[in-house]
């Protein structure tokens, strides 16, 4: 399947082709095979230096459309995959991926154990009320090697606001093997940091044609785009690689 990305070099027209459904899949989406994408971590080693495979993913998608059915899948092959995983959730509707903690405290010593042990981690973090998830960007950092999942993140960044640390978790995290996955349902509710870090964007359905727009012209360009994104059935979505192809594909359940 081709779009017309609308991307430019030297005054030609520049055409990307996505895989068709059911061929060669992205490393990161959640019908990838197992062991796909970059290398597990969480095995109680330092990240290796070489070169930097790793991402920031960013999701987006009215309620009900898909999105963290499609984060689901991704942390999921990651762990089928034999490696570390952290899901920060606030519905505590995905507490079926992980060992739930709910304390900074009882985090950390899940961790320091899994990493003492030399096996990876599979923890959702549904952290209580007084507790804040700030201290977790640093630690994160420190430890490497893992996919940080935040589903819904806007009890930790706004447009306008951020923690500094979660910033350069967001900024410099790559270079500690760390792959981050934002969900949200519209740009807005994502800080700039995150935006511009993107490699990866993959969108659903939007709940208006403003936010549609807006999809498209960040990262899409697509003719049409806006109305392309309006008519998304459900579980499907326009993926725009880091090669800035953009190709479609559904999600299957999990």
């Amino acid at each position: 399947m081709i779009f017309d990305t609308g991307h430019s070099e030297g005054g030609a027209s520049r055409q990307s082709t996505g895989a068709p459904r059911g061929e060669e899949k992205p490393a990161d989406s959640p019908g990838a095979p197992e062991g796909a994408g970059p290398r597990p971590g969480g095995d109680g080693r330092a990240p290796q230096p070489g070169p930097v495979t790793n991402s920031v993913k960013i999701i987006l998608g009215k309620k009900g459309m898909g999105k963290t059915t499609y984060a689901r899948g991704v942390y999921k092959a990651r762990v089928r995959a034999g490696g570390s995983a952290i899901w920060i959730d606030r519905t505590g509707q995905n507490e079926d991926l992980g060992h739930v903690v709910r304390t900074v405290r009882a985090f950390k010593l899940e961790v320091g154990r899994a990493l003492e042990a030399g096996r990876p981690f599979s923890l959702v973090v549904n952290l209580g009320w007084g507790e804040d998830h700030d201290p977790l960007w640093k630690f994160v950092y420190d430890v490497g090697a893992v996919l940080l999942v935040l589903d819904d993140p806007r009890q930790m960044m706004q447009a306008s606001r951020i923690d500094p640390d979660l910033e350069e978790l967001i900024e410099l995290g790559r270079n500690r093997e760390v792959d981050i996955l934002a969900t949200a349902r519209r740009p807005p509710e994502l800080h700039g940091s995150i935006k511009n870090a993107a490699d990866v964007v993959v969108v659903f359905r939007q709940g208006s044609r403003h936010y549609a727009e807006a999809c498209n012209g960040e990262w899409l360009n697509l003719e049409q785009g806006a109305d392309r994104i309006l008519s998304l059935p459900r579980f499907h979505y326009l993926r725009k690689g880091e090669d800035d192809s953009v190709t479609f594909g559904k999600v299957p359940p999990t």
